[in-house]
C-alpha cells in the first residue's frame, strides 16, 4: 500500500511521513531529504538541478515499485495534474492523505524553519500553494482519500 500525501507547506506531511516509515516501514520519497543528501547533509536547492532532482525522485519510485516497497509520497501534490503524474508511477493501490490548503498556522511552521529563505518569500509560495490547491478525489485513482484535518483515525490507523 502507497500513501501519496497532499497539502500545503507547513501542513505536517513530513513528520506523518517519518512515522510512517519508522512504525510501519514505509520508504519515504521526499524532495527535501534527496535534496539534501545530495548535497552533503545540507538542503541546498539548486535551479540548474530541478530536472535532475524530479528525475532522480520519480527513479526511487519507480525502484520501489519494482521491488513491492511500500511509499510514502511527501510532498505538496496540490494538483490534479501533479497527482496524475505520480499516480502513473507508482503502483496501486494508493492512499492519499490530505492535508488540506494549509492556514497560518501551516505558513508560522515553514517560516519557523526557513532554510535560509526570507519570510516574505515563504508567505508568497504559500499563498500561491493555496490559491492552486485542488481538493484529492478518489475519482483520480486512489484507493481512499483521508482528509487529515477531519479525520482523527489517520493518526490511529497508521501512526
Amino acid at each position: 500500500m502507497n500513501i501519496m500525501l497532499c497539502g500545503n507547506i507547513g501542513t505536517g506531511k513530513s513528520t506523518v511521513a517519518s512515522k510512517l516509515a519508522l512504525n510501519h516501514n514505509y520508504i519515504i520519497i521526499n524532495d527535501d531529504s534527496l535534496i539534501t543528501s545530495l548535497h552533503g547533509g545540507n538542503y541546498m536547492y539548486k535551479q540548474e538541478l530541478k530536472n535532475f532532482y524530479k528525475l532522480a525522485k520519480q527513479q526511487m519510485a519507480r525502484c520501489a515499485s519494482l521491488y513491492g516497497l511500500n511509499c510514502v509520497l511527501d510532498g505538496t501534490f496540490i494538483t490534479r495534474e501533479k497527482r496524475k503524474r505520480w499516480l502513473k508511477i507508482i503502483s496501486s493501490p494508493v492512499i492519499c492523505l490530505d492535508f488540506g490548503p494549509g492556514n497560518n498556522i501551516s505558513l508560522k511552521r515553514r517560516q519557523n524553519n526557513s532554510r535560509g529563505k526570507s519570510l516574505e518569500r515563504w508567505e508568497i509560495v504559500h499563498k500561491l500553494f493555496k490559491y492552486q490547491y485542488e481538493q484529492p478525489s478518489i475519482t483520480e485513482g486512489f484507493e481512499k482519500v483521508i482528509g487529515v484535518n477531519d479525520a482523527f483515525e489517520t493518526k490511529s490507523i497508521f501512526i
